[in-house]
């Protein structure tokens, strides 16, 4: 199939067969220009404040970009930026109001607990769309860092409970070293 695609004929007649699926490639190809040229616009506009907010150097170059899973809001999605020192931050296309009160109250929580601390993420609220700092996967490497990432799962949940939210589990959740994180808090309280 990929080889025949490649002949002008072929394509053409795939395209008369089924034009509908053509139709909706170029809407798609549309939609995804725009939300990238969108991004790139905030992403310049807004690179003092994420310069600052997450500790990125001047100089450092972007490496790569990855568009996340499912679109939303026509076309676009979250996406991962890589920099050039291996920093990253994610790039949310939607209100992320709600990590910012949540880590907020993690700080709260933080801040009348003693011995244990829940990991914080810095956020750059931006009202209609915001950047998130990065959660790298790393599992417990000692029985000291799994005892105490099960210890802060509980303390996460009980938070999560206390806030009547739903949806924190699967991908939801991201355990890094000793720490569980919730990075996608979009539907927690529905």
């Amino acid at each position: 199939f990929v080889d025949n695609f490649r002949l002008r004929e072929e394509r053409e007649q795939f395209h008369q067969k089924y034009p509908v699926l053509l139709r909706l490639v170029a809407d798609n190809l549309e939609l995804w220009k725009v939300a990238t040229a969108e991004l790139l616009v905030r992403f310049e506009n807004d690179r003092k404040l994420i310069e600052k907010t997450f500790s990125i150097s001047t100089n450092d170059k972007i490496k790569s970009i990855i568009l996340g899973g499912d679109t939303h809001k026509e076309g676009r999605s979250v996406t991962i930026i890589t920099f050039a020192s291996e920093k990253r931050i994610v790039y949310k296309p939607r209100d992320v109001s709600i990590e910012e009160s949540f880590q907020n109250y993690i700080d709260f929580f933080n801040r009348n607990t003693s011995d244990v601390k829940l990991k914080k993420l810095k956020v750059l609220n931006k009202a209609d769309y915001g950047w998130v700092e990065f959660v790298k996967p790393i599992p417990p490497k000692t029985g000291r860092e799994s005892e105490l990432l099960h210890r802060k799962i509980g303390m996460l949940l009980a938070l999560v409970y206390s806030l009547n939210g739903v949806d924190i589990f699967f991908e939801n959740l991201i355990v890094s070293s000793k720490n569980p994180v919730i990075i996608d808090l979009e539907s927690m309280f529905f």
